[in-house]
């Protein structure tokens, strides 16, 4: 499992990484890769496929750990989304302070609750 969540940080660098750069370049809108429903959706990158997906057992589904890292990684989504639709409507500064606030510090969190959580398992 400890393997497994370090995959899983490896993927949501990878998937921050990508979005932030997306906003940076301004390589947003209709065509981009990131589409408004896709970056909401927690179950949708390769962190939440893992999260939710079958190789994370009902033991661990159960507990305090994974709830807290379920919670952080659906706030860090609604976050990206928010961060999007500013960027989407022509408000950059806007889109850029949430990317520098609330986005990078969910992310954070998430990798922090991650390490944690890495550290309690087998």
């Amino acid at each position: 499992m400890r393997a497994e969540i370090e995959v899983a940080i490896e993927a949501h660098s990878r998937w921050k990484e990508s979005l932030t750069g997306m906003l940076e370049r301004g390589a947003l809108g209709e065509g981009g890769a990131f589409v408004l429903a896709r970056v909401q959706a927690d179950d949708a990158c390769s962190f939440g496929r893992w999260l939710f997906g079958p190789t994370v057992g009902a033991k661990v589904r159960s507990s305090v750990r994974f709830e807290r890292v379920r919670e952080l990684h659906r706030e860090f989504h609604a976050s990206a989304a928010d961060v999007l639709m500013l960027a989407v409507s022509g408000n950059r500064v806007a889109a850029e302070e949430a990317l520098e606030r609330q986005f990078r510090e969910l992310s954070q969190q998430l990798v922090a609750e991650l390490r944690a959580w890495g550290a309690e398992v087998e």
